[in-house]
């Protein structure tokens, strides 16, 4: 039989998909959404306890659908952010940031920690910054932190917030699930500081003295009222001691006791109410400077070959015609440069301070128990008058 073609015809509409990058980016992520609550419930780990060894348990959940381990019953809300990043001849969409609301005050000082899946594979993906598999964020009571870089926060409330990766690397279409968990976050134990009225202060028991040697001593401040006269940040007979002249613009470092050895630093006024971070350093050549906000307050480095022969004994002390009002947050003393004194600019720390070569003295304000000496040789710090524990820090 000879072979016939048939053409065929129908006047029935087309129907065309618009907008097929969005939707197929939809597609991917619609497995990611939480729908707390309900049954679409997909790849769900439910929130358990396990120990990684005897002493310190990690909260777990998996999975992106129900809770983590720190909000109980309580649902957070994930949704995964996505973005068009354009190329010449051509572009695509990456998984962009995160945007959680809804977390519950059980997850405060907790660090919940995000990470990227392919459908298959047991590796983390990278999602930003070129190599980072997982954002860290957590949450303060009042707001968010987190010590990534490259992630930017915006959106900040009590219970929510926005992440979004400033140079996302992972395709959307690579991305099938996301996890998150909860664990104990030790550095935000540590966010937090000491509330001084006047006449409080705190004394230290038998530090070790500086002598000739080199020094970092670095602390963050926040005066809460104004001050005419000046008051000692720390001090001691014959020892590094450090004093704010607020109303001069100037702070003070001092061979206590003997009268000799002053050094001043020119600062700008210093408002109420804002953290200030003050970092004085002197290095084995006796070039000295006093940095407030990582930058240096005077023109050039001053020389002090003092030789501080005692130990710093008291912190916020009255004494030097005046007490200083207000809150102190880490503190940390040791005999070696942390600095270069001979910089324009210093990086601030963006975490509580931690034990370094040479430390002498770490004070690192806990929200627990902020009076105690947290270098490895662990010195006695009592109250005078009423210094009060504080949740405000310089961190968040």
């Amino acid at each position: 039989m000879p072979y016939e073609n048939y053409d065929f015809y129908s006047d029935d509409p087309i129907e065309e998909t618009s907008n097929p990058i969005r939707r197929k980016f939809k597609s991917i992520f619609s497995i990611l959404l939480l729908l707390f609550g309900g049954t679409y419930l997909v790849q769900t780990t439910l929130a358990a306890n396990i120990s990684l060894n005897s002493s310190s348990p990690v909260e777990f959940g998996q999975g992106f659908t129900t809770t983590v381990a720190c909000s109980g019953s309580d649902s957070i809300t994930i949704k995964p952010q996505n973005s068009f990043v354009n190329a010449s001849g051509s572009g695509d969409f990456y998984f962009s940031g995160i945007q959680a609301s809804e977390i519950p005050a059980g997850c405060t000082g907790k660090l919940l920690s995000f990470s990227a899946y392919t459908n298959s594979g047991s590796s983390a993906l990278a999602i930003f910054g070129g190599s980072s598999t997982t954002f860290e964020i957590t949450p303060t009571g009042s707001s968010f932190t987190t010590l990534n870089s490259g992630v930017t926060l915006s959106e900040l409330t009590s219970t929510s917030f926005t992440a979004t990766f400033d140079t996302p690397v992972q395709l959307a279409s690579s991305v099938s699930k996301l996890t998150v968990q909860s664990a104990i976050d030790a550095n935000y134990s540590n966010m937090g500081s000491i509330s001084f009225a006047a006449a409080d202060s705190l004394g230290i028991a038998s530090m070790a003295a500086i002598g000739t040697s080199t020094y970092t001593a670095e602390t963050w401040v926040k005066l809460t009222t104004a001050h005419i006269a000046s008051g000692l940040i720390f001090s001691g007979s014959n020892s590094l001691s450090i004093y704010i002249e607020p109303a001069r613009n100037e702070i003070r470092i001092v061979k206590w006791g003997v009268g000799t050895g002053q050094q001043i630093f020119y600062i700008p006024t210093l408002a109420l109410d804002t953290w200030y971070h003050i970092a004085v350093v002197r290095d084995g050549s006796n070039r000295t400077q006093l940095f407030l906000n990582g930058t240096k307050s005077t023109l050039s480095y001053v020389t002090d070959a003092s030789n501080y022969s005692g130990g710093v004994a008291a912190i916020f002390s009255p004494g030097a015609g005046g007490e200083l009002i207000g809150k102190l947050s880490n503190l940390r003393i040791t005999n070696t440069a942390v600095y270069d004194p001979t910089a324009s600019t210093i990086t601030v720390p963006t975490a509580p301070l931690t034990a370094v070569a040479g430390t002498l003295f770490l004070l690192n304000t806990t929200r627990s128990n902020p009076f105690v000496d947290s270098s490895s040789s662990p010195l006695t710090v009592t109250t005078s008058g009423s210094p009060t524990s504080s949740s405000e820090n310089p961190f968040n």
